[in-house]
């Protein structure tokens, strides 16, 4: 109606084509019309626009004639109307929806910079705000109509404060120029099962530019990548050789691939192009689900003929071996990526991630189809030795004879982790390795005019971080706090970092910009990502550091925890070394985990640094931290700051709210029990889980409140675990007492029917699901599992908090389904 409206005041000729019900005016009569009549300006359907550009090029000297062109109703391809406007198309829109009228237009005086379909605010800014969608895309955007808005009319909002919440994305482009990119609906976007999010629009845009093709679908709702759906357009394949129309809508594919996110990406073998039927689909999911179904099988179970070179059985060796990986790793991320001769470099280094490991183990199944390739044996050996090595190792199995000794294979595989452990230790220990980043001559003084501390954290936007936040804030004698986050700007940051309060209902009044800098980081560089003007500021003043960050993830190798979190945390150290030269009173605070000494036969003291690895959890996770902490004291001991090492357990939600996050394990084994109505009978004999905020409050007394007492030696091992245990029976009833419904089987019967059950296994109903490889190796393990006792004395002496800390008792536990309920994790 709006664009209605708008011709009849228009002032100058106007054609209008009369809308009949079913009846939509063809382009050639369009195009008719324009030539034979005097209209300057087109109103017209996006579709309208594309088909001229695709099919009759010749006519767009026709639109040129135009004053303008306006569109309505949906999206046009941005490519082709960039393509339109560097030849002289004026193309307007507008931006609005039935309840709220226009509420932004393109402006035919964007400069340069300004992409052409940004649209400008046609209502007050005060009548709106906007959601951060950064979940979507960095800096993204939801818009929100503010209640008592005069566009909103007599239409009722749709959120808690009485708003009108549209659903559309968008993007500021440039950043600060009040210009914004309509990005799409966020119910258009597909969620992956990985938790990884895909908006379809551009990469079907950019594919429908192609003359062959007619319609295109992006599908890929729960499933670990997308696949592609083709419509050809029959009217121009009739006289081209069709080897020549799929090289180029290949080719199309390929440039939709360079312009998306790496998890949205269409490997080749995951199209499908739709036979010459005529027929017209009107839900693609449902009545293609046999196709779609069987692209995804042939792919993931390697039912595809491979045409590159095999060897014969009796030709494995290394060469041939990893010349296969060679070959398969350039199919599976292209030649472009840079090949060292170091073969212990990880993949993931070098080009690979999550969804080209997927294609490379799919390209190696179909090379080795004598071997059954787990799902993850890219996550586990991501070298060229250690993949040719299990290959090799595989290989050979086929043909032998001879059984292996199982006690001897696992001491061989110890020894070979022990030896990789200790290479990593050595290589973060050596601290003249690692040279200061900037000249800091110039830094006098002690550091600040007033008393008290100046603190740096990272993982403030995690749980336990935003807790030991909260406490520092509560303390008169922090004066300043630097947060280093990982965020695209300070804006964004400082969003991150209010949301995260606001999830676990901590008093965001604290969050005052005169005590608090937002610092957005990138741990693995080594000045974190700042100038060196920057940088110098926490050297000059910090007197703690807090690190908190780190990659949750129990199914990867050490490699994947390297960059960020390993020589992330030796960046932090090198803060500190710079801090204690130049005024000596530094405090360093490494969060560590009961994964370094998990396996001990032996009682786990206190004040120990681990160094026997057969103890730690023996994966990427444990052992990173076990690395971490050998590294923390090496520093410390050399270079004479004090160390603080706080071994974390289990942390559960807060003693207050509830808030506990649902993204963690125990959450989604909760959460499965309401869909499967069972859970297993043994966990662990005791727990000693600890709700975060005593976790936050134990920390941060230790660290500012209790002296060192050893001369020459600053390094203390803390064991945050709550004293007063319980056992998993305990829970369970208490869970039962809260109102989850379930039978308690045992951990056999748990796993096969978390495995085996299909309706179990779809993470979008069951999000338990997606542990299920954790869970089928923790369970295994856990038949002959000791579980040593972590000694608390010297920790409950240091701490009131900790020596207070209460059980975990049904009221608690009640406290954290009803916060489940309320935001609707678990069903009322």
């Amino acid at each position: 109606m709006a664009v209605s409206i708008t011709t009849i005041f228009y002032p100058g000729p106007v054609f209008v084509f009369p809308i009949v019900s079913g009846s939509v005016p063809l382009v050639n009569e369009i195009l008719h019309s324009l030539n034979q009549s005097k209209a300057n300006v087109l109103y017209t359907l996006p579709a309208t626009i594309e088909e001229i550009y695709k099919n009759h090029p010749e006519e767009i000297k026709t639109l040129l004639k135009l004053k303008f062109i306006n569109y309505a109703g949906a999206a046009l391809s941005s490519q082709i109307g960039e393509q339109l406007v560097q030849s002289g198309v004026n193309i307007q829109s507008a931006y609005g929806s039935t309840e709220t009228g226009i509420l932004m237009r393109t402006s035919i005086e964007n400069s340069s910079n300004i992409p052409w379909n940004a649209m400008k605010l046609s209502i007050p800014e005060s009548d709106i705000k906007w959601i951060d969608r950064s979940d979507f895309l960095d800096d993204a955007k939801e818009l929100v109509i503010k209640k008592g808005a005069p566009t909103l009319s007599n239409i009722k909002g749709n959120i808690e404060d009485g708003g009108y919440r549209i659903g559309d994305l968008f993007l500021e482009t440039p950043k600060g120029s009040g210009f914004y990119l309509l990005l799409g609906r966020d119910d258009d976007t597909i969620i992956h099962s990985t938790g990884e999010k895909t908006n379809p629009i551009p990469i079907e845009d950019t594919i429908r530019l192609n003359q062959f093709v007619k319609q295109v679908v992006v599908v890929g709702f729960n499933r670990p990548f997308n696949c592609i759906l083709i419509e050809l357009n029959y009217e121009n394949i009739k006289m081209t050789p069709f080897l020549n129309v799929t090289k180029s809508i290949f080719d199309s594919i390929h440039q939709a691939n360079n312009d998306c996110p790496s998890h949205s990406r269409i490997f080749d073998e995951m199209v499908y192009i739709l036979p010459l039927e005529g027929k017209q689909y009107l839900k693609v999911e449902i009545e293609l689900k046999e196709e779609i179904n069987m692209l995804y099988d042939n792919f993931e179970n390697a039912k595809l003929i491979s045409n590159n070179k095999s060897f014969s059985n009796n030709q494995w060796n290394e060469y041939s071996v990893k010349s296969i990986i060679l070959d398969s790793l350039k199919s599976a991320i292209g030649d472009s990526f840079s090949l060292t001769d170091n073969d212990e470099v990880s993949f993931f280094s070098i080009g690979l991630d999550f969804l080209s490991a997927t294609k490379l183990r799919a390209i190696l199944q179909k090379q080795f189809p004598v071997i059954n390739l787990p799902h993850d044996v890219i996550l586990k050996y991501n070298t060229f030795q250690s993949l040719t090595q299990y290959l090799i190792k595989e290989l050979s199995k086929i043909n032998s004879t001879q059984s292996q000794n199982t006690e001897d294979n696992y001491k061989a595989k110890l020894q070979a982790l022990k030896n990789k452990v200790n290479s990593y230790i050595q290589k973060y220990s050596a601290t003249d390795k690692f040279p200061p980043v900037g000249n800091f001559n110039k830094i006098n003084g002690i550091v600040n005019g007033k008393s008290g501390e100046t603190v740096l954290i990272t993982g403030v936007t995690g749980s336990l971080g935003s807790f030991i936040l909260r406490d520092l804030l509560n303390n008169p004698n922090i004066l300043k706090v630097y947060c280093l986050v990982r965020a695209s700007n300070e804006n964004h940051g400082w969003s991150r970092l209010k949301d995260s309060f606001e999830q676990r209902h901590l008093d965001t009044s604290l969050l005052s910009k005169e005590r608090i800098i937002i610092l957005p980081s990138d741990l693995g560089d080594s000045k974190f990502g700042q100038t060196e003007k920057i940088y110098s500021k926490p050297v000059q003043e910090v007197t703690q550091i807090y690190h908190v960050a780190w990659r949750l993830d129990f199914n990867s190798k050490i490699e994947t925890f390297e960059r960020d979190s390993i020589a992330g945390t030796v960046h932090l150290l090198m803060l500190a070394r710079e801090a204690y030269t130049h005024h000596q009173n530094v405090h360093f605070n490494f969060t560590s985990s009961i994964s370094t000494t998990i396996r001990s036969k032996t009682n786990v003291k206190e004040d120990e640094i681990p160094h026997d690895v057969s103890n730690a959890m023996l994966n990427g996770y444990g052992l990173s931290k076990f690395i971490t902490e050998n590294v923390c004291a090496e520093w410390s001991r050399k270079i004479g700051f004090k160390l603080d090492i706080h071994r974390v357990g289990q942390v559960c939600g807060d003693s207050v709210s509830g808030v506990w996050n649902t993204r963690e394990y125990i959450s989604l084994m909760i959460k499965g029990a309401q869909i499967m109505k069972i859970m297993p009978n043994s966990h662990s004999s005791n727990l000693t889980w600890i709700p975060v905020d005593v976790a936050s409050q134990s920390i941060v007394d230790i660290s500012l409140s209790v002296p060192f007492v050893n001369d020459g030696d600053y390094v203390r091992v803390n064991h945050i675990l709550n004293p007063k245990h319980v056992t998993w029976n305990e829970i369970l009833k208490s869970l039962q007492q809260s109102g989850i419904d379930f039978k308690i089987v045992s951990n056999k019967e748990w796993l096969n029917t978390l495995l085996n059950t299909p309706e179990y296994q779809n993470v979008d109903k069951n999000p338990v699901a997606a542990l299920s490889g954790f869970f089928e190796k923790a369970m295994s393990e856990s038949l002959d599992k000791h579980e040593p006792l972590f000694e608390t004395q010297k920790s409950l002496s240091r701490s009131l908090a900790l020596s207070n800390c209460q059980k975990i008792d049904a009221k608690l536990i009640k406290l954290y389904v009803n916060h489940w309920k309320n935001i609707s994790f678990l069903d009322s």
